[in-house]
């Protein structure tokens, strides 16, 4: 079903995309796969985002990290972290969305403290958030911090693209 969800966000339609990555949550759920049900549930929040039905999505996103936590792999939510803030933020959560981004940056420091190139996302997504509270000097830093960190992982402009405007 994930699969078949897959295909139909391909091809642009998203609400049958949606109902199959809810299929796909119910099956990893009867399977008691908290892996399977997070990836399920990161896919079926990014689509309702899509659909600007951030209400849902949010919901569906926080699943996802729950999800990959029970799981022991906090990192997979990485990806998701841009829409769940965003959905967060949308709805007024702003103050969650930065627990969320600061907790996952914690989690993935290194030795010295510094979280590793991977977090980029929670970085530059965090920059976001702390810009729209008006704390623009650690915005600025964040955000310097993220694109720094995903160029030196090879990722370009094109992926950066929803956060450049910031």
């Amino acid at each position: 079903a994930l699969g078949a969800a897959e295909c139909q966000e391909r091809l642009g339609n998203l609400e049958q995309a949606a109902e199959h990555a809810a299929q796909a949550y119910q099956y990893f759920a009867d399977a008691r796969s908290p892996l399977g049900r997070g990836n399920a549930a990161q896919r079926l929040g990014a689509m309702l985002h899509r659909l600007h039905r951030r209400s849902e999505a949010r919901d569906w996103l926080v699943q996802a990290r729950a999800a990959f936590t029970e799981a022991g792999n906090p990192m997979a939510v990485l990806p998701a972290i841009n829409p769940l803030c965003h959905a967060l933020t949308l709805v007024g959560l702003r103050g969650e969305s930065e627990t969320i981004c600061r907790t996952l940056l914690a989690q993935q420091a290194h030795g010295q403290g510094k979280p590793r190139r991977i977090a980029w996302p929670a970085r530059v997504v965090l920059g976001i958030v702390r810009y729209e509270a008006d704390d623009l000097v650690e915005a600025r830093r964040e955000l310097e911090a993220g694109f720094e960190a995903a160029r030196l992982m090879g990722v370009g402009r094109p992926l950066l693209g929803w956060a450049i405007s910031y």
